[in-house]
């Protein structure tokens, strides 16, 4: 059997090509996504909190500062013709008194009739810094000695930046003591008082009186009083007396020109010195002619020269020479100290 193949010719068929017709996708309408309406953080009102006002640092209260003080006592003056006066000016201070600062210029002295002078320094109780200190000072009176035209009121004034403590204070300026100078002379008052009470008084009342006192009281009293005591004073006082000019009792000043030194020795012993100090205040020029102790006062003069003056001296114990206004007479070598 004769197989028919057909042999099927493949028609084209031709595909058609399908038209797209465009599908309107719908735009997609955009969701207005809300937007998110953001939450207010409510700020936070700030509290005031109170600030603190600054603690004050408290300034330190600055310690006071202590200064010393000065005292002055200077007996007052009744009898005429010393011519030096002593003043006694005790310092005071919680850390020490610093005893190089004391010197001839610490104080001025004013008084009556324009009087103004510096006392000069003589010494101190104790040389050493500490407190209290007593310092002594000699004041030449007005014309060289007391008299009753120098009477009235003294004023002793402290200088400023003179004398200070160990930390470097010192005593204020002012007033620090004063005396009186009140020597009598002669007034007419008293010899008008006297002379008209007891014209009236004595014819009766002195009759009488006198009359029975005088005869049992005057023949008494010197009779037992006198006798007991010069007897007692001279045994119990073997030393001659201070005032006397016994050997043993007498101090010596000398000069020593060629070193420019005070001296003082016991005329007992000259061979111990018990002052032994430079003068301080001589011009380069000048040296010492004489010395001279006076008593009364304690006080030591000397003359001083050069080759064109002469001029009138105070020395201190620390041999500080001071000018003064007096003339001396004396020209000695030596001045005798009893």
């Amino acid at each position: 059997m004769t197989a028919l193949h057909r042999h099927l010719t493949p028609t084209n068929t031709p595909t058609a090509t399908p038209t797209s017709t465009p599908t309107n996708t719908p735009t997609a309408t955009p969701t207005n996504t809300p937007t998110a309406t953001p939450t207010s953080t409510p700020t936070a009102t700030p509290t005031n909190t109170p600030t603190a006002p600054p603690t004050a640092t408290p300034t330190a209260t600055p310690t006071p500062v202590s200064v010393p003080t000065a005292v002055s006592v200077a007996a007052n003056v009744t009898s005429a013709g010393a011519t030096a006066h002593t003043v006694t000016t005790t310092y005071t201070d919680n850390t020490g008194i610093n005893v190089s600062t004391l010197n001839g210029a610490d104080h001025n002295v004013t008084g009556p009739n324009a009087f103004g002078a510096t006392p000069l320094f003589i010494s101190v109780d104790v040389n050493t810094n500490g407190t209290p200190r007593v310092a002594t000072y000699s004041l030449i009176p007005p014309g060289g000695s007391w008299d009753a035209g120098d009477n009235g009121t003294y004023v002793i004034n402290m200088q400023p930046n003179q004398v200070s403590d160990i930390d470097g204070n010192f005593v204020p300026a002012g007033v620090i003591g004063s005396f009186t100078v009140n020597i009598g002379g002669a007034t007419p008052t008293p010899t008008a008082t006297p002379t008209s009470t007891p014209t009236a008084t004595p014819t009766a009342t002195p009759t009488s009186s006198p009359t029975a006192t005088p005869t049992g009281t005057p023949t008494s009293t010197p009779t037992s009083t006198p006798t007991g005591t010069p007897t007692a004073t001279p045994t119990a006082t073997p030393t001659p007396p201070p005032g006397s000019c016994a050997v043993a009792n007498t101090s010596v000043y000398g000069y020593n020109r060629d070193t420019n030194r005070l001296v003082r020795f016991n005329a007992a012993t000259p061979g111990t010195l018990l002052l032994d100090v430079a003068l301080t205040g001589l011009a380069t020029d000048e040296f010492l002619v004489g010395i001279d102790y006076r008593p009364a006062g304690g006080a030591l003069y000397g003359i001083v020269a050069n080759a064109t003056r002469t001029r009138v001296v105070a020395i201190n114990q620390s041999g500080e020479v001071v000018q003064v206004g007096n003339e001396l007479t004396t020209d000695a070598r030596l001045g005798i100290r009893c």
